[in-house]
């Protein structure tokens, strides 16, 4: 019944921001060392190596740790919602 759903709901949605994560970090990635790379040889000459590691690292992390952390809450406000209009309704 009840439980049932809520047992899938809650499984589905779990895995949907685990991969949309994974693809929001590989996208970010991606244009971060595309960006990086084609930069001109000036800031290449200024900006220490570490620094730019260490961006990465941070921006990656960000994405991996905070998306998720904030994302799933939301999504179970919006099933509770989703939830009361339905009863309301029926």
């Amino acid at each position: 019944g009840i439980l049932g759903c809520a047992t899938i709901f809650t499984s589905i949605s779990r895995i949907s921001i685990a991969v949309f994560t994974i693809r929001g970090g590989q996208k970010l990635f991606e244009r971060l060392a595309l960006r990086v790379v084609r930069a001109p040889m000036r800031w290449w000459d200024t900006t220490p190596l570490g620094r730019v590691l260490n961006r990465f690292s941070f921006d990656t992390d960000n994405v991996d740790t905070t998306l998720v952390t904030k994302l799933f809450p939301a999504i179970m406000s919006l099933s509770w919602c989703a939830g009361a209009i339905g009863v309301m309704v029926g």
